[in-house]
């Protein structure tokens, strides 16, 4: 257990422990009897706050959120969302996991951030525009709600796992955009289902973990380019 917390500082344990209890609490108060939106919640958020720190851990939990994410998508017919974790960010955080593994920084639990090559930003750009004409076809085909917004979060989510996987900070960018379009896709959900205002909560905080998630890596990067021109 040691392990798992002694790299947060009190602040951002306060901040954890704060939002799994603002998720409890969300879904007593919208009288949502479906508690499996609520655990998957409390994953998203664990998942996010390890990212946030480079701590592998992140990637990790992010493979189980997906899986159970995917799950919950397909009960409102939101195949977009199931495809995108399942068929996606599921695989890819298990590469991010393995090139995280490869790029320790020399701060204990700690992944090394990377700065994207031109080349690399292009490789990614080009394989996100094909994944986005590829699953855009097949939500249409699925006649997905929502056809604009779950294909503008395919492009999000493909970006936003890409850069996990290169390691760079930009991730939570991508992420916050993505967490934008799910805010909306859930909202839309609720409208029908009054179930699923916990994952409008849900998301509103994993859009503050994302936010922070960008500045703890810049802070990260250039605490890492400083002891590297230091050893040199």
């Amino acid at each position: 257990m040691t392990f798992l917390f002694a790299h947060f500082n009190k602040k951002e344990i306060t901040a954890w422990v704060s939002s799994l209890s603002l998720i409890v609490l969300s879904q007593m108060l919208l009288g949502s009897k479906e508690w499996v939106f609520m655990v998957v919640s409390m994953i998203g958020i664990s998942a996010l706050i390890y990212t946030a720190k480079g701590h592998l851990m992140g990637p990790v939990i992010m493979v189980v959120f997906s899986i159970t994410y995917s799950l919950i998508s397909l009960s409102f017919d939101y195949y977009g969302e199931a495809i995108t974790y399942g068929g996606m960010t599921l695989p890819m955080s298990v590469l991010a996991i393995i090139a995280w593994i490869k790029h320790p920084s020399s701060q204990k639990n700690q992944v090394e951030t990377a700065e994207l090559s031109i080349k690399e930003w292009v490789i990614g750009a080009t394989y996100a525009i094909l994944v986005t004409i590829a699953l855009g076809v097949i939500l249409y085909l699925f006649d997905t709600p929502n056809l604009v917004l779950s294909t503008i979060s395919v492009t999000t989510s493909f970006v936003a796992v890409y850069l996990t996987y290169k390691r760079s900070q930009y991730y939570a960018l991508a992420y916050a955009f993505n967490d934008i379009i799910l805010i909306g896709l859930w909202i839309y959900a609720s409208l029908a289902h009054r179930e699923y205002l916990p994952l409008v909560v849900c998301f509103s905080l994993f859009l503050i973990y994302d936010i922070y998630g960008f500045i703890a890596w810049n802070k990260m990067s250039r605490k890492q380019k400083m002891i590297v021109m230091i050893e040199e």
